[in-house]
């Protein structure tokens, strides 16, 4: 009896006055969306396939594809001196079928669009609805968005990764979920194993969730320390693969003077 009285409820709120601008409104915000993912996204991956680009590696992205594709076909992990960023994360999760390179492509395509509903996912609590689609064209409209998008660089997979890491954390801390927490985790350790500087995103929800006690301290020390080991252990495993191209920098800090 109970039961048929929440699903009377439920119809009737749904089918009330308030209601249907309300589902309007989402459906026309989700229909905008779209269209953004379609300019921003598939149009310049259909241009690519057009142009017969899809299935050849573009800029420096010769040497990520290279990787892939041996470890699609044997795989193991050989470096060809090319590869600054972590890289393993993008090229582990598409194992054999990276040795595709119009599959590698799509993948970072995907990537792109997971950015920007991320993107939008993450800011309209706090903006609203048609602000957020604004923020999310914006970031889709930045000039290297589209090019990245549709080579197999490491950019936009570990903003991708970041960005669900972000929003999942947001929606963590809101409801004080242990779930949408260890998905942000995860989310935020993938980013940071396709390009280290993601783990910036991994930090600043890890300091939010401390500094707001939610979902828990003892869940954010926990989860803190475990993905500290899991970063280090990574860096150490990545720099003894032979064949890297580990960043390097020079202290000639003579050759700029002060002249008053």
């Amino acid at each position: 009896m109970a039961s048929r009285t929440s699903d009377i409820r439920v119809a009737d709120e749904l089918t009330s006055p308030s209601a249907s601008p309300r589902l309007d409104k989402n459906s026309s915000q989700i229909a905008w969306l779209s269209v953004i993912i379609m300019i921003c996204v598939v149009l310049p991956l259909v241009i690519s396939g057009i142009t017969g680009s899809l299935s050849i590696p573009h800029n420096d992205s010769w040497a990520y594809s290279k990787i892939a594709q041996y470890f699609g076909e044997t795989g193991r992990i050989r470096l060809v001196g090319w590869n600054r960023s972590s890289l393993m994360g993008q090229v582990l999760i598409l194992g054999p079928a990276g040795t595709s390179l119009v599959v590698q492509h799509l993948f970072v395509a995907l990537c792109g669009a997971v950015c920007i509903v991320a993107g939008y996912l993450l800011v309209r609590p706090r903006v609203g609805g048609s602000a957020a689609l604004l923020i999310a064209a914006a970031l889709g409209a930045v000039p290297e968005f589209g090019l990245l998008s549709t080579q197999f660089m490491a950019d936009i997979p570990a903003l991708a990764g970041t960005l669900v890491c972000l929003w999942a954390g947001d929606q963590a801390i809101r409801r004080s979920s242990a779930a949408w927490w260890w998905f942000a985790v995860v989310a935020g350790l993938w980013a940071v194993t396709i390009r280290e500087q993601a783990l910036v995103g991994l930090s600043a929800v890890l300091v939010a969730g401390w500094w707001l006690r939610r979902p828990s301290r003892r869940l954010v020390y926990a989860s803190g320390i475990l993905a500290v080991l899991i970063v280090v252990a990574f860096e150490v495993w990545r720099q003894s693969l032979p064949g890297g191209d580990p960043p390097t920098g020079s202290g000639a800090l003579g050759a700029y003077r002060y002249e008053p």
